[in-house]
């Protein structure tokens, strides 16, 4: 479970000329699946591709901060060079 995750203009603008019902199922998957990492279906069609193309940006995010909570790359440690 996440506190935040990232909402972008694009999604916005996608769903703004939306109804307020259909806004809302929509924004209510995106939040679940940012948050909470869990997908919900829709049995709408135009929320269905919507969802669609909004999906993996979300799931893409949703690993990177999952691979993040393991540390990241280690830090390459540099020799010290001694001159003689």
């Amino acid at each position: 479970m996440k506190d935040s995750f990232i909402f972008y203009r694009s999604f916005y603008e996608a769903i703004k000329i939306l109804p307020d019902k259909k806004k809302l199922e929509i924004y209510e998957m995106i939040i679940e699946l940012g948050l909470n990492f869990n997908k919900v279906e829709s049995k709408d069609n135009l929320i269905k591709s919507l969802f669609t193309l909004i999906e993996p940006q979300i799931a893409s995010n949703n690993k990177r901060y999952e691979d993040g909570k393991k540390g990241g790359r280690p830090r390459k440690i540099e020799e010290k060079q001694t001159k003689f």
